[in-house]
């Protein structure tokens, strides 16, 4: 019975998931490292290799590019619209990160945290 109501579940968010990337092309990457090891880093290229703009965010690093874009200091400096925030942070910092998006993407009707 559990794994009936769960492959269902499962079902039901990964078509919400197909659903957000075909409805948005534009994505903040929030930690995203220049460390091409790092899983971020790797996730990024790929998004990035696969026709969507992607939009570095890590407060923290020296580097004013990775993978060749521009690093935002915070969601805040995006001018753009972001469609989808990807977060690689610690779990103490998602709840910050959250409530900036509502500052900075009032639109924004959809948060998931996956």
């Amino acid at each position: 019975f559990f794994k009936k109501d769960y492959k269902m579940n499962k079902s039901l968010i990964d078509d919400k998931i197909k659903e957000l990337f075909v409805s948005y092309r534009t994505i903040a990457i929030v930690g995203v490292s220049a460390d091409p090891n790092k899983d971020s880093n790797r996730i990024m290229k790929f998004i990035r290799n696969t026709g969507y703009k992607v939009y570095p965010v890590n407060p923290h690093t020296e580097n004013k590019i990775i993978n060749g874009e521009k690093v935002y200091k915070n969601l805040e400096d995006i001018n753009d619209y972001v469609g989808i925030v990807n977060v690689f942070r610690p779990n103490e910092e998602v709840e910050d990160i959250v409530d900036s998006t509502t500052c900075c993407f009032s639109e924004c009707t959809d948060r998931w945290l996956l």
